[in-house]
């Protein structure tokens, strides 16, 4: 009786695994390429807590904090065709692209239902991996001081706190006829990676501003000339982190030819930042905007 359940047992046992062979519970469908823009980074920080992203807080410039303004100061300051003052400067030094820049690489399977024995082609499950260059803080402080009425010195000093982020991704969406020349998706997806190559660098230093007043056509327009008096920057190693992102993605594929396919994805995401011997950074809730290319296999 043990050899006739065994001998049977064994016989299901290899049935299935055949079947499984043949049709596995996944089916590769396509893979996508897309580029993610990224709201802000956390610029409400202060001294203190970018100085704890650092794996040495101790080397930070001793400076007195207590006479300047804390706020959203971004400058880029430009005579003869050339920068003469930009912040934050360093590696971030284009807020409007790089900085709010993640591509990614997914690869597309279509679920088996096994009481029908067909793939569903509406329920799509997606893996992949995404490469975001830099996950951004910062921290501004300004001290302004009139000299005369029409010249000005600003005392600067800028915190900044970046690391290129890399790692999986997965998702699950339900998505409407995909044979038509376009169809519209919806599901839920996450996100795990980790730092590379953290970094915080502070620039401190003092411009003058002085005003002039050029006359067109009868009219004063005041004019405002720039000149560095002093410039310091430095860059120390940050402290390694983890990022954490749940989101949940939307969007609509258009039929550009055959089997390639356009997509336009918004996404509501809420992330946070795990360090390394130190504490975790919410980025709270924001939306991710989306673009890139679908090109099936099947």
């Amino acid at each position: 009786m043990r050899t006739h359940l065994l001998t049977w047992l064994l016989a299901f046992l290899a049935t299935d695994l055949c079947a499984q062979i043949k049709n596995p519970f996944l089916k590769l469908t396509a893979v996508s390429f897309g580029y993610n823009v990224l709201p802000e980074g956390d610029q409400s920080l202060s001294f203190e807590q970018i100085s704890e992203l650092a794996t040495d807080p101790s080397a930070f410039t001793a400076l007195d904090l207590t006479s300047y303004h804390q706020g959203k100061y971004q400058f880029q300051i430009i005579q003869d065709g050339s920068v003469v003052f930009q912040s934050p400067t360093g590696a971030v030094n284009d807020q409007n692209l790089i900085t709010h820049s993640r591509f990614d690489l997914q690869a597309s399977f279509n679920i088996l239902n096994k009481s029908r024995g067909e793939y569903n082609k509406h329920f799509e499950f997606k893996v992949g991996l995404f490469y975001q260059p830099y996950q951004y803080q910062e921290a501004n402080y300004v001290n302004t001081e009139s000299i005369t009425a029409d010249s000005s010195i600003y005392h600067y000093v800028y915190y900044d706190s970046w690391t290129p982020v890399l790692g999986p991704e997965c998702s699950f969406a339900y998505r409407t006829n995909p044979d038509k020349w376009y169809s519209a998706y919806g599901g839920v997806a996450i996100r795990f990676g980790g730092s590379l190559h953290p970094q915080v660098a502070e620039t401190f230093g003092t411009m003058m501003s002085k005003t002039t007043t050029d006359t067109t056509a009868g009219v004063g327009y005041p004019v405002y000339h720039f000149t560095v008096l002093s410039s310091t920057q430095n860059i120390y190693k940050g402290k390694s982190s983890m990022f954490l992102e749940g989101g949940l993605p939307f969007g609509i594929n258009f039929k550009l030819y055959k089997g390639v396919r356009l997509f336009l994805q918004g996404e509501l995401i809420a992330s946070k930042q795990f360090f390394i011997n130190g504490s975790g950074l919410s980025q709270g809730f924001a939306f991710v905007e989306a673009a890139g290319l679908r090109i099936s296999l099947d």
